[in-house]
């Protein structure tokens, strides 16, 4: 049987990011360590699926900013479902956390969206060329917008160029489980509400729900090891017409490695199960598991934290090609 091999551009790409950690352990000298990336899945058709983001154990007092800039290609046909999405997706999120009694943390968070053709597929295809690796748009027509979702030959999601709308808010409540000799445990249940237009892709139109068990390793003071496993209980996409998906399972590692006092650096990888439900799809694209690698660095003064990462779709599924986020968190508790 032959072995699957790694692609040599995901490779030189992994091995960028392990030779950049290495250099930063070796040079750092204290600590600022801030938890995992605020980065999540934004493929239009998973984003309103309750689309978690890797959290840590410990509770926070804060106010954050998120801003995310994806760009996303998908054209596949398979099992009655249609995809024709080609865009560049912009969410903005606000996401409020407070320590209650220090006995659990709540949560809320609001995102608002908006897509079009954007101006990343030139910029996108050259960071791909640098690393070897294949770009899905080649000899397409760049910065192009398509969103469109069918199922049996009906439209169910039709995406707006331009538009901009609130997507579902999302009320988290986390509770510790323990913490000791560098070790942190937590669970943490969020619910969804359909507060966003499922027609035009902002929300998916159905309550949603997930559960987490999260998790927290101090190796020192300079790293911190941070995973996350749950599910999702996903409510189907109520556009024009229903557009059915399944629960999915999703797990996360994140590895925060100290530069100085105020800065950081993390390397973060992401994985799912599709949402598609499986039954009569042959196609690879629709079939396989999302997943996601992440690159970041982030400065903390005295009250906000500044951090930037970029993502890359290392599988071609229900994720975007590339992400750029930009998160800005003040602390309430100093």
């Amino acid at each position: 049987m032959r072995r699957p091999r790694i692609p040599a551009g995901t490779a030189r790409f992994a091995a960028a990011a392990v030779s950049g950690l290495a250099w930063i352990l070796s040079a750092a000298v204290s600590h600022s360590l801030e938890g995992p990336l605020a980065v999540k899945n934004s493929f239009p058709l998973v984003s309103v699926l309750d689309a978690p983001y890797p959290e840590q154990a410990g509770y926070r007092d804060s106010l954050s900013i998120g801003l995310t800039h994806s760009s996303v290609d998908f054209i596949e046909s398979d099992g009655g479902f249609e995809f024709l999405i080609d865009a560049e997706v912009t969410e903005l999120e606000f996401r409020y956390k407070k320590t209650v009694s220090g006995s659990f943390e709540f949560g809320v968070e609001i995102p608002l969206r908006t897509f079009g053709s954007g101006f990343l597929d030139k910029g996108i295809d050259n960071f791909h060329r640098a690393f070897g690796i294949e770009s899905g748009k080649a000899g397409e027509s760049a910065n192009r917008f398509f969103f469109e979702a069918k199922k049996d030959g009906q439209t169910a999601v039709r995406g707006e160029s331009g538009g901009i709308g609130p997507g579902d808010i999302r009320v988290t409540v986390k509770r510790s489980l323990f913490s000791s000799g560098g070790f942190a445990a937590a669970l943490m249940a969020d619910v969804e509400l359909p507060t966003g237009n499922a027609k035009k892709g902002y929300g998916n139109g159905s309550l949603d729900g997930k559960i987490a068990f999260l998790a927290d390793w101090k190796a020192g003071d300079r790293i911190v090891i941070h995973a996350n496993a749950g599910k999702v209980f996903a409510g189907d996409i109520r556009g024009y017409v229903r557009l059915p998906v399944d629960d999915y399972r999703y797990a996360a590692l994140a590895l925060e490695a100290a530069l100085s006092a105020r800065s950081s650096v993390v390397a973060q990888y992401y994985i799912q199960d599709t949402p598609l439900p499986q039954e009569g799809l042959i196609f690879p694209s629709l079939r396989k598991k999302p997943a996601l690698a992440s690159l970041g660095y982030r400065y903390a003064s005295e009250r906000y934290l500044y951090e930037f990462s970029v993502t890359e779709n290392i599988k071609p599924a229900f994720a975007p090609d590339l992400m750029l986020n930009l998160t800005i968190r003040r602390n309430l508790s100093r």
